[in-house]
């Protein structure tokens, strides 16, 4: 380094660790796998720049779209060669990647960045894109102007998301996927539900004019127990993808194991062969919720155990900038929300949500690592709330100074037809006025006849009633006979000849599975081995997790049992009768 003066510190410890030397030594040696990029490096200082620039260029990207914090400029002189590596690394995308323990994922990130042919929008593409985004923008205007008292979580300052989880879907279609599982908090929820999911418009007022989710069957109980609509689920048939958005009462990060949960048994129970390529988890988090809730941590420490890999989630962290009135500051002790992903191995992309394409471009991007690899990947859409935490919260009490810029801040709508006029001229004002008012209409006569006088098939589905849900959980005979009984609890406790388990366990299972020549009494962990089988035999399968369950917390389950000469498992249970249903019993943290 012929100047150490003129880098910081960090970059000279760089160029003279094994790191650099590994660099070097690589670039000799590999063929095409950054193409034109580093093919024309010519010197060490050109390399050190082009690693800087890959490695800390996230720290000098434009990613608040309210310039809340001003962003240094990155100390390098840049020419043909690094020039275009600059404006990849440092525009309004910020890769995080170099912390991955796997090289050959790090140079598919670069590779997939550098040399990336899906980042251009046609014509018709763009086109679209403004219709959909004039449809989500005029949805939560509409909501403002007519139900200025009522709250719904606006989108307005990530809508973004909508056009980003559209792209999931489309690339989805086109892998013929079959399921694809939601599960996002309450920010956006009814305007994903309105615009991706078809909930009608109409039903959407409904709720907001009575402040309740419409009784459908007339039931006098029902009501007692209902949620706000922006806590509920709901599915939609896309093309041939069915796509559930999960029910998530109010609890934030909780939400999210149970959305992968509920995809580990589709995949397991429902797709079986070819299952991880055939279906997909997505999830939405915020911001606060995200570096603050120690679920989170708990969700990726066990997202590669067998019990519970489902081939990786793409995570996005709607990000606002703040936790109902709490500043990021007072959230984290540094960095981004986000950091919790580098201690699992999980690529970060944070994104600006006013730039509507370079957001898709992070989608597309983050599916195809997602596919090539089956691990995590997070994007962060760095946005805003235009309105406070709700829409009767009065967000410039706490913070005045973030609310007069988020005022005087243009919407997507206007920024992304800006860009448009832009390229493609004049014309573009007259079609998003022509797109707006189509909209508008549509919105006008939804509210003015709601829902053309029924009830629609949408919300019967998203609603039951306490007294449906109480009929599908009514007890039933769970009896079994003598005989099936004496079968069973023959099997449950039957070894392999080859198979030594501790004498005294022996013991105890022997004198259980002699119960009725003895006489003896049936205890409850015995009675819940049969139940177990009696399971099986009625062709179900089980999941059974948690701590200490294969043995039991009080010694009293052993579902599992343990050679004593080479540490080989024995699950009983799995060796009932020929092509029987299966139980996973596993421990789990």
């Amino acid at each position: 380094l012929s100047d150490p003066d003129s880098v910081g510190l960090d970059l000279v410890d760089f160029f003279q660790s094994q790191d650099f030397k590994n660099i070097l030594s690589n670039l000799s040696t590999e063929k095409n796998t950054f193409n034109d990029t580093t093919n024309i490096v010519e010197s060490n200082d050109e390399i050190i720049k082009i690693e800087n620039l890959r490695k800390n260029g996230h720290k000098y990207a434009h990613l608040d779209p309210l310039s809340i914090h001003p962003v240094p400029d990155i100390n390098i002189n840049t020419n043909g060669k690094t020039k275009k590596i600059k404006e990849l690394y440092t525009s309004n995308i910020g890769y995080e990647f170099y912390h991955l323990d796997n090289q050959d994922e790090i140079n598919w990130l670069i590779d997939n960045i550098e040399h990336s042919n899906n980042t251009q929008q046609s014509y018709d593409q763009q086109i679209n894109l403004l219709n959909r985004i004039t449809e989500i923008d005029t949805f939560e205007e509409f909501l403002s102007k007519h139900f200025p008292a009522k709250k719904w979580f606006s989108i307005q300052g990530e809508d973004s998301l909508i056009p980003m989880l559209d792209k999931l879907i489309e690339l989805s279609e086109k892998d013929k996927k079959e399921y694809i599982t939601l599960g996002m908090q309450h920010r956006g929820r009814i305007s994903v539900m309105a615009t991706l999911f078809q909930l009608p418009y109409s039903e959407v007022f409904s709720y907001l004019k009575e402040g309740k989710v419409s009784n459908t069957n007339n039931d006098p109980y029902a009501g007692w127990m209902q949620d706000v609509l922006y806590h509920y689920g709901s599915e939609t048939l896309h093309n041939n993808i069915k796509i559930k958005l999960l029910d998530n009462p109010s609890h934030l990060e909780l939400a999210s194991p149970v959305v992968n949960g509920y995809l580990k048994s589709i995949q397991e129970n429902i797709i079986k062969n070819n299952a991880v390529k055939k279906s997909m988890s997505i999830i939405t988090h915020g911001d606060a919720s995200f570096s603050g809730q120690g679920i989170v941590s708990e969700l990726f420490n066990m997202k590669n155990l067998k019990p519970y890999d489902i081939g990786g989630t793409i995570h996005i962290v709607v990000n606002n900038q703040i936790g109902f009135t709490t500043n990021p500051e007072e959230t984290k002790s540094n960095g981004y929300c986000t950091d919790i992903a580098k201690a699992y191995n999980i690529p970060i992309i944070h994104v600006n949500a006013d730039d509507v394409e370079s957001c898709i471009n992070v989608a597309h991007l983050s599916y195809q690592y997602k596919m090539a690899f089956q691990k995590d990947i997070l994007i962060d859409l760095v946005g805003y709330r235009r309105h406070g935490h709700n829409e009767g919260d009065e967000p410039s009490f706490t913070q005045p100074l973030m609310y007069k810029k988020i005022s005087n801040h243009p919407h997507l709508k206007e920024i992304y037809k800006n860009k448009l006029i832009n390229i493609h001229g004049n014309d573009i004002e007259k079609l998003t006025n022509q797109y707006t008012q189509k909209w508008d209409q549509i919105l006008e006569a939804e509210l003015e006849n709601p829902n053309n006088g029924t009830v629609s098939k949408k919300h019967q589905e998203l609603i039951k009633s306490n007294k449906e849900i109480s009929n599908e959980y009514n007890n039933a005979p769970t009896s079994i006979s003598l005989n099936t009984f004496t079968d069973l609890n023959h099997k449950i406790f039957e070894i392999p000849y080859d198979f030594t388990i501790n004498n005294r366990l022996k013991r105890i299972l022997e004198r259980k599975q002699n119960i009725i020549e003895t006489k003896s009494k049936l205890d409850w962990s015995h009675a819940e081995l049969l139940a177990l089988g009696s399971i099986i035999k009625d062709g179900k399968n089980i999941r059974l997790t948690g701590q200490d369950t294969e043995r039991g917390t009080f010694s009293q389950r052993h579902a599992v049992l343990h050679n004593i000469n080479n540490g080989n498992q024995f699950i009983p249970l799995n060796h009932l009768y020929p092509e029987q249903s299966k139980i996973m019993i596993k421990n789990s943290p």
